[in-house]
């Protein structure tokens, strides 16, 4: 059971290693990508949500629910790990 827990972590500094190593250019080209997106969506587009309203451009509509779906899904597996750590902590 230890043995597998260390080869586990071992996994897990590699995989960081890998994430910390990304060439500049993805960061730059996304970079990119997101400045055409936000120059070619520039019309207000009508949005309402809950209490909501609003007339926005396309583009930063587009990137609040992006990042809205990213934070949803950032705290799911957040809470994920959590449930796994405290399994792990009872055996």
């Amino acid at each position: 059971m230890r043995n597998d827990l260390v080869r586990d972590l071992a996994d897990c500094t590699e995989f960081r290693q890998t994430l910390q190593a990304r060439p500049p250019g993805i960061v730059h080209g996304t970079l990119v990508l997101l400045v055409v997106l936000i120059l070619q969506n520039t019309q207000e587009v009508e949005v309402s949500f809950l209490w909501w309203e609003g007339t926005p451009p396309l583009a930063a509509a587009l990137l609040i629910a992006a990042a809205g779906g990213i934070l949803l899904t950032a705290i799911a597996g957040w809470l994920r790990i959590l449930q796994l750590r405290r399994r792990v902590k009872r055996r």
